[in-house]
């Protein structure tokens, strides 16, 4: 679709999916388009640890934001990000 990364993430903020620390809506995640769990990793000379949150995206779920951005953009003719 030639969209990055850092696009989608904005668009799903935007639309609620995720909220800014990129966790999902519980109810993605019980029909089972979006999954997540908490990640550390030791960073630096001194190994402090950072914490994060890895977001993943089944097939079905995949397929729903597909059709979400095509729906998006044909409405707007542009992918708009608020």
């Amino acid at each position: 679709m030639g969209i990055g990364r850092n696009m989608i993430f904005s668009f799903m903020q935007s639309k609620g999916i995720i909220n800014k620390a990129h966790i999902p809506k519980q109810e993605l995640v019980d029909a089972g388009y979006l999954r997540y769990e908490y990640k550390e990793m030791y960073k630096g000379k001194t190994s402090y640890k950072i914490r994060y949150v890895l977001l993943t995206i089944s097939d079905a779920g995949l397929q729903w934001l597909k059709k979400l951005l095509e729906d998006s953009i044909a409405e707007n003719k542009a992918l708009v990000i608020s």
